[in-house]
């Protein structure tokens, strides 16, 4: 069964951060034809970067840069999925996201629809999920399968969040309800905000954040 993604992630930026690449099982993106070719981590902090994007039918590749990355599954359980470590071998493999800066960690009952699917290789009932800072808030996005799938311009090589967002706007809810989403994800670590650092442990997450299902997508979206 082919997974479905929504990308929602800026493009990067020219970076001397040297980095390396693990290649990603194939999920196709509702943005476009878009499919997810590599994730792409620097090779100093073993930090996620983003992701690699190729374009099933033209070949061609483009580069986004994810903000946040949160394994969405308990950390202490021996099938977490191993997002980064040894980079080039199969062993010393850690998932240790929880502990990385701009990094968080959500326990495996996280609220998801059946058959959610996100960019790392999904564990049965905790996919991963990759977070972006949008506007000077978190968001996150996540389609499952079978939703609609947004028109994208032909041209739309080089892309801006606006521009992700413009094209994905039929597709996401404009009356956002308003909810705490301490009680909608349990999270280990709190969302790490660039402009206040890393929040205490014990800190509920921010009861302005606001999340949304319709359409077949979670929306959700939240700042301090």
């Amino acid at each position: 069964m082919e997974q479905q993604l929504l990308i929602m992630w800026k493009l990067s930026s020219s970076s001397s951060v040297s980095t390396a690449f693990v290649r990603a099982p194939r999920a196709r993106t509702s943005s476009s034809h878009f499919a997810v070719a590599y994730v792409a981590w620097t090779d100093d902090e073993k930090r996620a970067l983003g992701a690699i994007l190729k374009d099933i039918e033209t070949e061609h590749e483009i580069r986004v840069n994810a903000s946040y990355f949160i394994n969405a599954m308990d950390p202490s359980l021996e099938s977490s999925t191993q997002l980064y470590g040894c980079l080039g071998t199969d062993s010393g493999v850690t998932n240790d996201v929880r502990t990385r800066k701009k990094c968080g960690t959500a326990l495996a009952r996280y609220y998801s629809p059946e058959n959610a699917c996100m960019i790392i290789p999904p564990v049965e009932n905790a996919p991963p999920v990759a977070v972006m800072s949008w506007q000077g808030s978190a968001a996150a996005e996540t389609i499952i399968q079978d939703g609609p799938t947004p028109e994208v311009p032909e041209d739309a090589e080089v892309r801006d969040i606006d521009d992700i967002v413009t094209a994905v706007s039929n597709v996401l809810s404009l009356d956002v309800r308003q909810q705490d989403l301490k009680s909608v994800w349990k999270s280990e670590h709190s969302f790490v905000n660039e402009k206040y650092g890393r929040r205490r442990k014990n800190e509920a997450l921010s009861p302005v954040h606001r999340i949304d299902v319709a359409n077949n997508v979670i929306s959700s979206v939240g700042g301090h």
